[in-house]
């Protein structure tokens, strides 16, 4: 990893204020959370595979001594002053809050901003949330990775991370010219990283 990148490694239980939309979480006891941040220089070895990828960009889920193994990376070769790559840090970030039975978190940080999105209702962060629990209870295997990855429809997934994309936007202080057309959709059901963002 680059030398001017700066690594956050947690080992659960413990509470953390995520690095891209600052807000507070619960590290399970099972889990090592690493935030790799946004790093074009970012090898396969850093998020814990052997197999080459063109693009590292990711939410990395792995097996590391019996405990659950929870990276984030935003790899692209923008700036990371640009509106972009700050979305999908976030994302990414979210999936990890997912994975980790803290969507309920999620939730209420939208709700504290009154943001509302057909996607996530608390009933449904709340089984979101008990579903990747009882999960991460066991020790990880190769199966209970997958379960992980597909706790919802792949879409619904999808949009779920896109929620804390938009608050790592506003926490990111980017221009609210930007954070609005993306505000605007999501309220509407639309999924921003599957489209907007792929230009």
């Amino acid at each position: 990893m680059s030398k001017q990148v700066r690594i956050l490694k947690v080992k659960g239980p413990k509470t953390i204020t995520t690095r891209a939309s600052q807000i507070s979480i619960f590290i399970p006891p099972n889990v090592i959370y690493r935030d790799l941040g946004i790093n074009r220089n970012a090898t396969e070895k850093d998020v814990g595979t052997d197999e080459k990828h063109a693009d590292l960009t990711g939410c990395w889920l792995g097996d590391s001594k019996g405990m659950y193994d929870i990276a984030v990376l935003v790899a692209k070769k923008n700036t990371p002053t640009h509106p972009y790559p700050i979305f999908y840090y976030g994302h990414e970030e979210g999936h990890a809050i997912h994975v980790m039975g803290q969507a309920e978190r999620l939730y209420d940080e939208a709700k504290a901003r009154e943001m509302e999105f057909p996607v996530l209702t608390r009933e449904k962060a709340r089984e979101y949330d008990r579903k990747a629990r009882e999960i991460l209870a066991q020790p990880p295997t190769e199966q209970r990775l997958e379960d992980l990855c597909f706790l919802i429809h792949p879409l619904e997934r999808e949009m779920v991370a896109d929620i804390n994309g938009l608050l790592t936007m506003i926490n990111m202080k980017v221009h609210p010219d930007k954070i609005f057309p993306v505000r605007y959709a999501m309220e509407r059901g639309f999924p921003i990283s599957q489209a907007y963002f792929r230009r």
